[in-house]
Parts: C-alpha cells; sequence; structure tokens
C-alpha cells in the first residue's frame, strides 16, 4: 500500500482567530489558492488514491473535501479522530490495515506535527523524528 500525507492548507492564525475552538478554524484564501495549485501538481503528477482519511478539524476537512472534489473521490473521503488532535498513530495505522478491500493507495490529511511523528513511526518504528 502507497501512503500519502497532506498537512491540511495554510489556516487562520491560531493567534488572532475570534472562534471559540481551535477545531473549527477554517481556511485562509491564500490557503484555498495554494491548495489548488497542490491538487494541479497532483493531477500533474497523475497520482490516484483510492482512499481519502482526515482529519475531521475543520482545516484539514476543508481540505480533504478540495482535494477529494477535484479528484473525484468524495464517495471515498472518510474522516477520523485518529488524525485529529490529539492524534493517535496505533489506532490511525489499525484502521488503515482494517480497511477492505484493502486499498493500493490512501492519503492522508492532517496536522503537524503529528504527520511528521507518524511518517517517522512508519518509516523507522519510532515515533521521534526531531
Amino acid at each position: 500500500m502507497e501512503l500519502y500525507v497532506l498537512r491540511h492548507g495554510i489556516a487562520e492564525d491560531r493567534q488572532t482567530w475570534k472562534g471559540a475552538r481551535d477545531s473549527e478554524r477554517p481556511l485562509t484564501l491564500k490557503g484555498l489558492e495554494r491548495l489548488h495549485q497542490i491538487v494541479d501538481a497532483i493531477e500533474a503528477l497523475e497520482l490516484e488514491f483510492e482512499r481519502v482519511l482526515s482529519s475531521p478539524f475543520r482545516r484539514a476537512r476543508q481540505t480533504a473535501e478540495l482535494v477529494s472534489d477535484r479528484l473525484k473521490l468524495g464517495a471515498h473521503l472518510e474522516f477520523t479522530p485518529h488524525l485529529a488532535i490529539p492524534p493517535s498513530s496505533a489506532r490511525l495505522i489499525e484502521q488503515i490495515n482494517a480497511l477492505r478491500p484493502l486499498p493500493a493507495s490512501v492519503l492522508l490529511v492532517g496536522h503537524e506535527p503529528h504527520l511528521s511523528e507518524l511518517i517517522s513511526l512508519l518509516v523507522t518504528g519510532d515515533p521521534v523524528w526531531a
């Protein structure tokens, strides 16, 4: 299985955002513009994803929905608390391994530093990447 990792687009600044909950912080206009460029690159590289797993936080949800819409993957998009904050790498890996039929490729949309820690865990067996 191929795993692709995508951090959510540029979101409203945590310090200046007026919302009550961080989980509802949205993407900025610049974040949306850059995300369209990223999807252009994904299309140019002819990458295909059989499944998309995303954090349910608004900024990640917006990112995953935009990618899924542009690539016509809407039915293959799923939101998981294991990519939210706080994340659970062990449960995420269990969830991915339980997918049936087992997909050839999965796009994970989430947050830093969790995504870097997840990559480190998958590559080295150790979540400490710094």
